[in-house]
């Protein structure tokens, strides 16, 4: 398959792969058969609305998502009245999904929920993840792009002296809903 990469980066026998265009799979066949052929996918789950901590809380126990981190919407008002989108980046701590410290955004007037989920997930919980209704899309094409980057002849010639691993990054898409007005608040954004 041809792909493009960007930002391949090498440091602490890691590599970062961000695919700078979209592979060239013969069809959503392919996809259909990777879901239902392995145990856990990794999945970004980017929402189709943003879900109160609550919400998040039992989405992920309702699906049985193993959770890696995940990102919240916040809006920050401006002077000229207008408000800006904060993204915060949170992960499980001690066990705990939503650290304490989060637990405060509950009160907070400006705080409008989780926007995406990193992690990874049943492949039988797959189909009714992705058809829930507050999701807008269910991604697990990180792990076929990293199989896909295994086998490449510029990725081997890079590491074939040292072991390291391969970090896929798939982004979610929630501030390009926001941009094209699927998701809207009451308050004009910037």
């Amino acid at each position: 398959m041809d792909q493009e990469y960007v930002a391949i980066q090498s440091s602490n026998n890691e590599i970062d792969v961000n695919p700078a265009s979209k592979s060239n799979y013969q069809s959503t066949a392919q996809l259909q058969a990777y879901k239902h052929t392995t145990e856990t996918l990794p999945v970004t789950i980017t929402m189709e609305q943003a879900l109160s901590l609550n919400e998040f809380e039992a989405f992920v126990s309702r699906y049985g998502v193993m959770v890696e981190g995940y990102q919240l919407r916040q809006l920050e008002q401006l002077p000229d009245g207008t408000y800006d989108r904060i993204t915060l980046m949170a992960s499980p701590k001690r066990g705990k999904l939503i650290p304490e410290g989060l637990s405060e955004l509950r009160e907070s007037p400006n705080f409008i929920g989780v926007i995406a989920i990193y992690g990874n997930l049943p492949g039988q919980a797959y189909e009714r993840t992705s058809n829930d209704k507050n999701v807008f899309t269910a991604d697990i094409t990180a792990q076929l792009l990293k199989e896909e980057l295994q086998g490449n002849r510029q990725i081997e010639d890079m590491v074939s002296s040292r072991k390291v691993t391969i970090d896929v990054n798939v982004p979610n898409l929630y501030w390009e809903l926001e941009d094209a007005g699927i998701v809207q608040y009451d308050e004009a954004i910037n």
